[in-house]
């Protein structure tokens, strides 16, 4: 890590002063006719690069250099007023869990066990029983589902309780659960310096931000997110790139992470974003795929810790790269075409051009590969599956070719 801490505490400014380098990158990539397009929606998007005040902490102490008295003041209040707000909220919010969970399993609701709170409920989720139930569901993922459930029935055991396998209590359970850790982001949101600050910042992007959209932009299940503020017509009104650097400083590889990120801001528009509606998963996992390909690019073009650090990722897996040399060929192939048709955001040509059938059939298969991949830990690779690949790009290219 060659950057000093001032970069990961003063994000903002260090993107204005490379925005126009990255405008002129996505200029030479889309075309000169995208510019006022490309400046546009990168004006009209909230980058919010901040971390809780706990992660950011832990994450400072790993650089020498000194912060600034001034600033460290700041952090250290932030930190300080987080830490208590979060300990007494995150306290009573998994007493009032346990008290639901502790009922279903007709087991006393004091003292707090542990154990009980770490069983792996889910695996007799309604989702999940739906995927045992369906007819031509991978068989590799009903079988990790049934062993999941085996464990929790174990467990159950050897706690001395009767699992719990209605699916339908079991759903009310994570409901529940997720109903309470809403509520407790609603209460650092609202009770905190740093929470407070967040609002503020984004209602100064966006006044009509309700606490729940403010939530969903601001939980911590994803490493980066370009998320959007839709109305009820499914058109976006506002977009957030959110990215908290020193909550992950851990994987290092952040311009990478950033440019993925950003080519999403800039294939952006009020309906979809690139080749997948804001409504709906279509092509999803198309479009990351390709958008990971246009990122890579950007890392080979731009100098080493053009942003914050190139380093490579560590200790994670990147999926969608995993997932393109399976299409890459594809991609480069149709690269000038695919990037002319996300910036548009026409999928209704991209459809017409490459075949609905097609494409639908060729995002299936990608799913499937998808959860088999992490299933193996990523050392999955059969020549069958690239024989598959190879096929169903066969079909777009043929398809394409007929028009």
């Amino acid at each position: 890590m060659k950057k000093t801490v001032d970069v990961f505490l003063y994000p903002n400014e260090l993107l204005q002063e490379n925005k126009d380098l990255l405008i002129e990158r996505y200029v030479e990539d889309y075309g000169e006719e995208y510019r006022s397009i490309i400046q546009n929606r990168m004006d009209n998007t909230l980058y919010l690069f901040d971390s809780n005040p706990i992660a950011t902490m832990e994450a400072i102490k790993e650089f020498d250099s000194s912060i600034d008295s001034k600033k460290m003041d700041t952090l250290l209040k932030e930190y300080l007023n987080y830490k208590k707000v979060y300990d007494s909220v995150h306290k009573r919010m998994i007493k009032k869990y346990y008290h639901f969970l502790s009922s279903y399993f007709s087991v006393p609701s004091h003292p707090i066990r542990e154990e009980l709170l770490s069983l792996d409920i889910e695996a007799y989720s309604l989702k999940n029983l739906a995927i045992l139930q369906r007819s031509g569901e991978n068989p590799t993922e009903k079988e990790k589902i049934l062993k999941r459930q085996e464990k929790y029935r174990k467990d159950c055991r050897k706690m001395g309780i009767n699992p719990l396998t209605n699916s339908v209590y079991i759903q009310f359970l994570l409901d529940e659960k997720m109903r309470i850790e809403e509520m407790e982001l609603t209460s650092l949101l609202k009770s905190t310096k740093w929470g407070k600050r967040m609002i503020k910042t984004i209602r100064s992007y966006y006044p009509k931000a309700s606490i729940s959209e403010i939530q969903k932009i601001m939980r911590d299940d994803a490493v980066a997110n370009t998320s959007y503020i839709l109305d009820s017509r499914g058109c976006a009104r506002a977009r957030v790139l959110s990215f908290p650097l020193l909550q992950n400083y851990d994987i290092k590889s952040f311009d990478r992470i950033f440019y993925h990120e950003n080519r999403h801001v800039v294939e952006s528009n009020p309906y979809s974003s690139g080749l997948h509606n804001h409504i709906g998963n279509c092509y999803e996992l198309l479009n990351e795929i390709r958008t990971e390909n246009n990122a890579l690019k950007d890392l080979e073009f731009f100098p080493d810790d053009f942003m914050w650090s190139s380093d490579a990722m560590s200790g994670h897996h990147n999926t969608y790269e995993e997932l393109l040399v399976y299409v890459q060929s594809f991609f480069e192939e149709h690269r000038e075409l695919l990037n002319a048709l996300a910036i548009q955001g026409d999928l209704s040509c991209l459809e017409k051009i490459y075949g609905k059938k097609n494409l639908n059939e060729l995002e299936d298969f990608l799913r499937k590969l998808s959860y088999v991949l992490k299933e193996s830990n990523y050392q999955y690779f059969y020549q069958a599956k690239d024989d598959e690949a190879k096929t169903l790009v066969h079909r777009l290219n043929s398809h394409f070719h007929r028009q």
